[in-house]
């Protein structure tokens, strides 16, 4: 894990989108453990791991595996396949990033769909509720404060220890970086794992004028329909698919069925 976190510390400082016109330098990262279960079918439990990148004024949370296969589509070679490039990065289970001014309600939360980014801005802000119990959470006291969001009811624990107001996903708000936070059901739990300063610190260029801004509602839609079916976006992407058509239609048929389990998401309302 040591490993992948490196990995993914260096494939930040790789550009995000072509063209940027804004550099920002993250001066200080959070890393966290997420233990998930995305089907309420069955009872598995499956694990992806995060980075919070921020500075005194922004923050981006983005999965360890989305930096990487980010970077190897940025700088992949043109005749790459598209079975070449799957094994080097298969799709990571979260694709999104999450962007906000500290202490701001909004954000913006961003997905790249292979050749074109596409994302929804959100204004939330948490009515947290914060209690008097404590414990000692990987060596930080903690307060224990509780939520409701997009239909689930969560219990997070923040520290004061480390004074800002952030936490992983959509999370933040509180007076203390959370070192814990869980729907009631345990179906969806950040764990914190460490914090460190960046000395030198990691450059991300971004330019948001190439993202395709709508509404929540209807970024849905079309992420739906975009993950049913994501051969077509690689071929316009240029990766070529060398699968024979039974081949493309067996792992088409693979893609819908792992797609319909997926019936568990984070957020439950829109």
């Amino acid at each position: 894990m040591k490993e992948l976190i490196l990995i993914a510390s260096i494939v930040f400082l790789l550009p995000i989108y072509v063209n940027s016109q804004t550099t920002i330098d993250y001066t200080s990262k959070v890393n966290y453990k997420l233990k998930f279960q995305e089907s309420a079918i069955d009872s598995i439990v499956e694990t992806a791991y995060f980075n919070l990148y921020f500075n005194k004024e922004e923050t981006v949370f983005i999965g360890i595996k989305k930096q990487m296969r980010d970077s190897l589509l940025y700088y992949r070679d043109s005749s790459m396949s598209f079975e070449k490039f799957q094994s080097l990065a298969p799709k990571p289970k979260f694709q999104y990033r999450v962007l906000r001014k500290i202490n701001d309600s909004k954000l913006k939360y961003v997905e790249n769909f292979v050749n074109f980014n596409m994302g929804y801005e959100q204004n939330i802000k948490l009515e947290w509720a914060i209690s008097d119990e404590t414990k000692i959470i990987a060596g930080f006291s903690c307060i224990k404060a509780t939520v409701a969001y997009a239909g689930r009811s969560y219990i997070a624990w923040f520290t004061p220890d480390i004074p800002i107001p952030l936490g992983p996903y959509k999370f933040s708000g509180l007076p203390g970086l959370i070192i814990k936070i869980h729907d009631i059901e345990n179906h969806y739990e950040f764990d914190f794992i460490g914090i460190e300063t960046l000395n030198p610190p990691v450059s991300s260029t971004l330019d948001l004028d190439k993202v395709e801004f709508i509404s929540k509602k209807e970024f849905l839609k079309k992420e739906r329909r975009f993950n049913s079916n994501f051969l077509t976006l690689f071929n316009q992407a240029g990766i070529t698919v060398d699968l024979d058509e039974s081949q493309k239609a067996a792992f088409l048929a693979e893609q819908k069925e792992s797609y319909s389990k997926k019936n568990n998401p984070i957020e439950r309302i829109d």
